[in-house]
């Protein structure tokens, strides 16, 4: 070999060498720049909470995330998802709390023994719902998992306070669609028209039915219910007549237009209509009541569809 060649080769490789060693000692001084900046943003956290809740029968579908300011938002998935009677709306919701909640929730925090453990819980149920906190609180992080009801108080009184906001919530919609019912009496039958309202002052995103994705289609199911009053504060529906739309019929509200196919962007304000075959009125000295559940998709990311099933209130029919 020319002495040259190996003069090139030799030069070449210390170059080689030092360039790796610059992008080294560059990628390591961007990773400690890095966790010095990741530290500053968590040092300087001083609250932060996400509480979550998925599961049960009927399904639950709910999160909840309040920054240190106050601001908080969330989701609700269905109806069902806060406790008491269902919603008739779900999507994305948005506010401030107030400062005095503010103070109360973190000083309850700093005082109980939430940032520390669970507690006991008893055993959840055969369907139970799993909720989940997770909590930073003065640059300490606390991560906690419930499926069963919680004996410990402190616990089970955060719950009850982060349920309360997301009651608020529930009244300032951002985007979000409400579903309502109608019900007029022709002759000896009810005709039902269902709404999809977006409530909210932003579009939204919805999927009622995709030719492109198997087993994206409209789901709706009617039902009459009797009242049965336990207590002041407690009643409980009993189902006289539960009954799903068949799909046919489904189908025919997209062939004619009076639903649309495919992703649509309700505008604010905008609603979609469709009535359902009529309905036997029932008979009898029962009082009877009403209501519609609807299931369908609000879109996310590419891949990633939010399943939302939402109940009507429920209308006096007798």
């Amino acid at each position: 070999m020319k002495w040259w060649l190996c003069l090139s080769w030799v030069m070449g490789c210390l170059l080689l060498l030092a360039a790796c060693l610059a992008t080294g000692q560059t990628n390591m001084a961007n990773l400690e720049a890095g966790n010095a900046e990741e530290a500053g943003v968590n040092s300087s956290k001083t609250f932060d909470l996400i509480y979550g809740a998925s599961g049960g029968q009927p399904f639950v579908d709910a999160r909840l995330h309040i920054a240190a300011d106050g601001r908080s938002d969330m989701y609700l998935g269905s109806s069902w998802s806060l406790p008491g009677e269902p919603l008739d709306k779900v999507g994305f919701f948005a506010g401030t709390i107030s400062a005095e909640k503010q103070a109360t929730l973190k000083a309850h925090l700093k005082q109980s023994s939430v940032m520390t453990g669970a507690g006991e819980m008893s055993p959840p149920s055969a369907d139970p719902t799993t909720r989940y906190l997770t909590i930073t609180l003065d640059g300490q992080e606390a991560k906690v998992t419930l499926t069963g009801q919680t004996r410990e108080p402190a616990l089970a009184e955060l719950e009850q306070m982060l349920l309360a906001i997301m009651t608020d919530l529930a009244a300032e919609p951002v985007r979000a669609v409400q579903v309502t019912l109608s019900a007029e009496a022709e002759g000896p039958k009810l005709q039902p028209e269902v709404t999809i309202a977006n409530i909210g002052p932003e579009p939204l995103p919805i999927v009622l039915a995709d030719p492109a994705s198997t087993g994206q289609f409209l789901g709706v199911t009617y039902a009459l219910e009797q009242a049965i009053v336990l207590s002041p504060d407690l009643t409980a529906w009993q189902p006289h007549v539960t009954e799903t739309i068949p799909p046919d019929y489904i189908q025919t509200l997209f062939d004619s237009g009076e639903l649309p196919l495919g992703v649509q962007h309700l505008a604010a304000g905008e609603s979609y209509k469709f009535t359902l075959p009529p309905i036997a009125q029932p008979a009898g000295e029962a009082a009877l009541h009403l209501s519609v559940t609807v299931t369908f998709w609000l879109p996310g990311s590419a891949l990633e569809r939010r399943l939302v099933s939402v109940q009507t209130l429920r209308l006096p029919v007798q």
